[in-house]
């Protein structure tokens, strides 16, 4: 006689937000890891849970790691090879923003099926130059202060370890910020007003700036 299978091990994460406390049950995986939990926590630090469900949630990104598969999430925003940005010489026309992602990377994904799925955050990073980097390959490049290295390399000499890493230079290649952190991605309408506005040039980190910001239009 056929058995009925067995739901997987539940467990149950409770998660507080500023006047509000609730659970979340999750299935656990056969190797016993809770599925979701890695993003539960990026959920409700950044209200999400006041827009959409956590079953919502986890498809967008569940979502975009079926379309990319086993390569780098594609988007129109990206430079194509060659990647010459040297800035030491000539300054460029325009900001710089550099993706370090990896494949087989979840919070890529969610990245790429969230913020980068936005038209207000496209619109904003199609005024400035864009390139996604596999952090992982030996692309070869020339960095914005003129160095020839392969993207693994630049990657190590940069220190970063965390997947996805945005990195905003200024048209001379100096860098201006970082975020590598998926609460932080939800904030990236602002983080690109502050570079896109010039913000940096007179405040010197983007919380004094956000104190006193005037909208990108």
């Amino acid at each position: 006689m056929n058995q009925a299978k067995r739901p997987g091990p539940r467990r149950t994460i409770l998660l507080h937000s500023t006047g509000a406390l609730f659970a979340l049950v999750l299935l656990a995986s056969p190797a016993g890891r809770s599925l979701g939990a890695e993003t539960a926590g990026e959920y409700v630090a950044d209200g999400r849970y006041l827009k959409e469900s956590f079953r919502d949630y986890l498809g967008r990104s569940r979502g975009a790691f079926a379309a990319g598969g086993e390569e780098l999430n594609e988007n129109k925003i990206f430079m194509h090879p060659p990647y010459a940005l040297d800035r030491s010489r000539f300054p460029a026309q325009a900001p710089l923003a550099v993706f370090f992602e990896r494949r087989r990377c979840h919070a890529c994904d969610v990245l790429h099926a969230g913020p980068l799925d936005e038209k207000a955050i496209l619109d904003r990073f199609q005024r400035m130059e864009a390139v996604q980097l596999d952090m992982e390959s030996d692309t070869p490049l020339i960095t914005p202060d003129g160095r020839r290295l392969s993207a693994k390399r630049r990657a190590e000499q940069l220190g970063l370890y965390y997947a996805p890493t945005l990195i905003f230079f200024d048209e001379r290649g100096k860098e201006i910020m970082r975020v590598d952190s998926v609460v932080w991605f939800y904030r990236l309408r602002n983080v690109l007003d502050y570079i896109l506005s010039g913000g940096y040039r007179q405040y010197p980190t983007f919380q004094l700036w956000r104190q006193r910001k005037t909208p990108v239009t």
